[in-house]
C-alpha cells in the first residue's frame, strides 16, 4: 500500500510512510522434500528465507513453504509463513490520497508490479562464472539464467492469476476486498531505461494516452514528473528533478510523448548504494477530477572490472592477474582502493592512483593460492564517486 497527501496549495502529491515496501530484489533458497506433514500435492519445492524482512512468530524465519500451495494461494490451513512469501511474488500495489484527516481516495491499483521476473541458476552443471548477471540488460546473453516466474504464479492478468489473489485474501483475518485495477480514462506508460551506464544522459520518458469509455477529450490540467532516488528496501529519498507540464488537450486514442534529459551532474550525487531511481508520473484530469498516478523504478548500470587471469596455477607458488576499468565519468574516479578475494588466496588490498576522467585503468595484481582447486577470485574497486566495481576470474590450482 503506498499513501500520499495532497498540496493544498500546489495540488501535487506528496509520499506518505507506511510499514508497507516494495523490494528492489529479494533473494531466497529453496529445497527440495517431501512433505507429509502437509498431505497430497505440497511435496517438491519448498521456499525457505534466511532473510525475512519480518518477524514470524517472534522469530526472524521463513519456510519450508510450499511452492505449489503458493501459486494457488492456498495460506489459510498452512503456517510455515505463506502469505509473506505469496506478498513478495504477487501483491498488488493499491494507491490512496489523503484528502483530510478522515477522508482518503483511491488513485490507482497495479496488479503486475510485483514479481516481475523470479530467477534461479541454470542447471547445466557449471558454476556460475565471470561476470554473468541476472540484470535484464544481460537477458540473452548466455547469463545462466533460468526463469521459474511461471512456478510461483499463474501469467498476469489471467483469471486463474486473480482467483488465486482471492484464495489468499479469504486466509487474512480481517475481511479484505480484493481490489480490481479500474479502468482508466487517462494511461501513462514510462519507457524503460534500465542498464544505461553511469555517466551516460538519462532520458526520462512518459506516454500518455486517452482511452475515455465515452471517447471525449480530456483534459490533464498539470502533468508532473518527479525523479527520486531509491534503496533496493523501497524507501525512496527527496525529489532530486522534475518537470511540469499544463493544460494538455488529448482527443480520444491520442498519445502524446513527454520527455526531458538529465545530465551526470544531475543525478550523481543523489543516487544511493545501487544507483536506483523512482519516477513518478502524476495527471490531474480536469473532466473527471481524477488523479492517476504511474511509477516505474530504474537502475543505472556500473562499469565492470575486466579480470584476465591465467587457466591454472600452483599452490603457494605467485601468479599475476591483469585488471582493467573504464572511467564512463567526465571527471577522475578519486581515492581508488582494489580488493581481490577469494577462499583460497592470500587476499589483496591496494591503494591506486586516480584514474582519469573517460580513461581505461590497466593493472597488475600478484596473487598467491593456500590450497588447491578451482578458485573464484573476486575483484573490487572503490573510489568516491562509484562504489563496489566488480569483477570476477576463474582459475584451477593445482598441489
Amino acid at each position: 500500500m503506498k499513501n500520499n497527501e495532497k498540496d493544498k496549495k500546489t495540488g501535487k502529491l506528496k509520499r506518505l510512510k507506511t510499514g508497507d515496501s516494495v523490494w528492489n530484489f529479494h533473494v531466497w533458497n529453496e529445497c527440495w522434500m517431501t512433505r507429509n506433514d502437509l498431505g497430497n500435492g505440497y511435496d517438491g519445492w519448498q521456499v525457505i528465507d534466511a532473510t525475512p524482512q519480518e518477524v514470524s512468530g517472534g522469530v526472524y524465519r521463513c519456510g519450508p513453504a510450499p511452492v505449489t500451495a503458493i501459486k494457488r494461494g492456498e495460506l489459510g490451513r498452512m503456517q510455515y509463513d505463506l502469505p509473506f512469501v505469496f506478498a513478495e511474488v504477487n501483491a498488488d500495489v493499491i494507491k490512496w490520497v489523503k484528502l483530510s484527516s478522515s477522508k482518503w481516495e483511491k488513485l490507482d491499483v497495479d496488479t503486475s508490479r510485483v514479481g516481475k521476473n523470479i530467477s534461479t541458476k541454470e542447471p547445466d552443471g557449471k558454476p556460475y562464472d565471470k561476470n554473468q548477471s541476472l540484470f535484464p540488460w544481460n537477458w540473452g546473453k548466455d547469463d545462466g539464467r533460468l526463469d521459474i516466474t511461471h512456478e510461483y504464479k499463474y501469467k498476469e492478468g489471467t483469471l486463474e492469476e486473480r482467483l488465486a489473489v482471492q484464495n489468499a485474501g479469504k486466509a487474512s483475518k480481517k475481511v479484505r476486498q480484493v481490489d480490481e485495477a479500474e479502468h482508466m480514462d487517462v494511461v501513462m506508460d514510462i519507457v524503460g531505461n534500465d542498464g544505461i551506464l553511469l555517466g551516460s544522459n538519462f532520458d526520462v520518458e512518459v506516454k500518455v494516452k486517452n482511452q475515455s469509455k465515452d471517447h471525449k477529450v480530456r483534459t490533464i490540467t498539470v502533468l508532473d514528473i518527479g525523479v527520486e532516488p531509491k534503496l533496493y528496501t523501497g524507501e525512496t529519498g527527496d525529489e532530486f528533478a522534475e518537470k511540469r507540464y499544463n493544460d494538455i488537450r488529448l482527443k480520444y486514442e491520442e498519445e502524446e510523448t513527454f520527455k526531458f534529459t538529465l545530465k551526470p551532474d544531475d543525478y550523481l550525487d543523489h543516487l544511493e548504494e545501487q544507483y536506483m531511481m523512482n519516477i513518478t508520473a502524476t495527471a490531474q484530469v480536469k473532466e473527471t477530477g481524477k488523479v492517476h498516478i504511474k511509477e516505474e523504478d530504474y537502475r543505472l548500470r556500473r562499469p565492470d572490472i575486466e579480470v584476465e587471469a591465467p587457466k591454472s596455477g600452483k599452490r603457494y607458488k605467485p601468479f599475476e592477474i591483469n585488471v582493467s576499468l573504464k572511467n564512463p565519468l567526465s571527471k577522475p574516479m578519486t581515492k581508488c582502493v582494489v580488493h581481490v578475494e577469494a577462499n583460497g588466496i592470500v587476499n589483496v588490498e591496494e591503494k591506486i592512483s586516480d584514474i582519469p576522467a573517460n580513461s581505461t585503468w590497466k593493472h597488475s595484481i600478484t596473487i598467491k593460492a593456500k590450497r588447491y582447486g578451482r578458485i573464484t577470485m573476486n575483484v573490487t574497486l572503490d573510489c568516491v564517486e562509484i562504489k563496489d566495481i566488480t569483477g570476477y576470474a576463474n582459475i584451477e590450482i593445482e598441489p
